[in-house]
């Protein structure tokens, strides 16, 4: 209970980039616009590994994208997911401001 309070928090002090929420019905993306091929990778762990319910999150940290996982996300699938952010890096890059 109280992991999932900090990870709220969390979210309202860093604001991410892109979340995507693990389901039974799937995965689906309640805010941003990753690429449709980086969804479907997601897709593809979360069903080999089992997963049905847990939140992911794109930070963006001075130009350097970092994943923030919610505690019902278990630790095993951690690596995974970083490694479909690594493939589809360049997709969910934020455009430069000049």
């Amino acid at each position: 209970m109280l992991r999932s309070l900090l990870y709220w928090l969390r979210g309202l002090a860093d604001p991410p980039v892109c979340r995507v929420v693990f389901t039974a019905a799937g995965v689906r993306c309640t805010r941003g616009a990753p690429p449709p091929a980086w969804l479907a990778d997601c897709s593809d762990v979360a069903r080999e590994l089992g997963l049905h319910r847990g939140t992911l999150e794109v930070l963006d940290r001075d130009g350097r994208l970092q994943l923030r996982f919610s505690p019902d996300l278990p630790a095993a699938s951690h690596q995974r997911l970083r490694n479909v952010l690594g493939v589809r890096l360049a997709g969910l890059r934020q455009p430069r401001r000049r």
